[in-house]
């Protein structure tokens, strides 16, 4: 039997190794990108009735990753886009959708910002930067998702609404597709790596503002021994869930809850195995089992714990009924969450390469908003790159998650801090986009 050749032994032994990295987990040090290829930060900006956002000009602010995360274009939108809800992107399609919306009405108790005619879907093509089309769906619009084959979106009716619905929309042309219901006032939204599940999160109905339509009496409360489930605004089991969607049938196949309070931000893992959820009056979030529905655990910084400026970590009280932690990511590796702690102003760090066997370890905590003084408002929400490499939390600043620090601020076209919740990676070659990323921090271990 001949010997192989030089050529085919490095045939071989990639093909090996190939082999081996299907069955096993993500590297920790990611490989850096092929040559020829560019990653930018692509940053939302708009205006919206709130200070420190009134005066912003509709655009994406691009930064280029790889060189310090300098501006390197700004890419205007139309200008009737007001008020941000969400945005993602297909490499398949080559195309970036923004949710937003519409030019500012005024505000009511019924219908919150909304443009005349319901909540509204941007699409841009990521190659030219040019306007593909504009739609509106009733009622409202909120953080949607979009599967990676870039065919079907899942539009989320607004946080500011009782519907209970989120629209499936074909992604090329903007044509609703079916409905899917979960429960009221629909929010967040993320597709799995693998395009077969959709997650919905929805902030649901509190007894305040229900009442049972045979007895005219408020919904009773179904968790009366959870001490954290407080009375002035409970949720019913059923409101305190997320829902796991079927993207080839659009049909809810499971509930992943009840979570202890109203549920916020919430991240997944590669596999879609596990979800990450941030709840009302909890510094910190609950771990669940998606194929069980059941919670596994709960996470949160050691009260007293201290943090800077000599002061000490505490909980907040568990009747306020108001979220502390609106934001959250996970590395790509899935060893680590990044939580948003917004009492305390910072981000915590919790130690998660045990799950699902062993419970979230609380590391440490980075303090935010530490630059220069016109940083807006507290961090309401964290992004991330691919790789998980890099985090963005809100206020701008530039997370090293290999180094566990702060290692610089994002600058926008203004000459400021950029304050956003609402950016992606998108990975360019020759101009072309080969690969984008997730407006969430989701974790890429397959």
């Amino acid at each position: 039997m001949r010997r192989p050749t030089k050529a085919g032994r490095f045939r071989l032994t990639t093909l090996l190794l190939a082999v081996a990295a299907a069955g096993g987990t993500a590297a920790a040090e990611p490989p850096r990108p092929p040559t020829g290829e560019k990653r930018y930060l692509y940053v939302g900006r708009a205006a919206k009735d709130r200070d420190g956002f009134r005066d912003l000009a509709p655009s994406i602010e691009v930064h280029d990753i790889d060189d310090g995360h300098k501006l390197v274009k700004v890419i205007p939108l139309p200008k009737n886009v007001y008020a941000l809800r969400g945005i993602c992107a297909s490499a398949a399609t080559k195309r970036l959708y923004i949710a937003h919306y519409g030019q500012f009405k005024g505000k009511t108790s019924a219908t919150g910002y909304s443009a005349p005619g319901g909540g509204r879907l941007l699409c841009l093509d990521l190659a030219t930067n040019a306007v593909l089309w504009e739609k509106a769906y009733p009622p409202s619009a909120d953080r949607m998702a979009i599967t990676p084959d870039g065919t079907k979106l899942y539009f989320p009716a607004g946080e500011e609404r009782d519907e209970d619905f989120w629209v499936v929309i074909d992604a090329r042309t903007g044509d609703v597709l079916t409905r899917v219901p979960h429960t009221s006032k629909p929010h967040n939204t993320i597709v799995s790596l693998d395009g077969k599940l959709a997650f919905l999160q929805a902030f649901g109905t509190t007894s305040q503002r229900i009442r049972d339509t045979r007895t005219n009496q408020p919904v009773p409360d179904e968790n009366p021994g959870d001490d954290r489930t407080h009375e002035n605004g409970f949720l019913s089991a059923s409101d305190r869930m997320l829902a796991v969607v079927d993207t080839r049938s659009d049909k809810v196949i499971r509930r992943v809850g009840p979570f202890r309070e109203c549920v916020r931000p919430f991240t997944i893992n590669g596999r879609g195995t596990l979800v990450f959820v941030t709840v009302n009056d909890l510094i910190g979030f609950q771990v669940g089992d998606v194929q069980s529905g059941r919670v596994l655990f709960t996470a949160e910084p050691p009260d007293g714990t201290p943090l800077d400026g000599g002061r000490a970590f505490r909980q907040p009280p568990s009747t306020d009924n108001r979220i502390a932690s609106h934001g959250i990511a996970l590395t790509a590796d899935e060893k680590q969450v990044y939580v948003v702690d917004q009492k305390h102003v910072g981000l915590h760090v919790f130690d998660v390469s045990g799950l699902p066997e062993k419970p979230p370890v609380w590391k440490r905590f980075l303090k935010t908003r530490t630059g220069r003084p016109d940083i807006f408002g507290q961090p309401g929400w964290i992004m991330s790159t691919i790789d998980g490499r890099y985090f963005y939390p809100e206020t701008c600043e530039i997370v090293d998650t290999r180094a566990g620090k702060i290692v610089g601020q994002l600058v926008g076209g203004d000459g400021k801090p950029t304050h956003s919740r609402f950016a992606l990676e998108v990975v360019m070659r020759n101009g072309v986009p080969v690969r984008v990323g997730d407006q969430f921090g989701v974790g890429r271990v397959r």
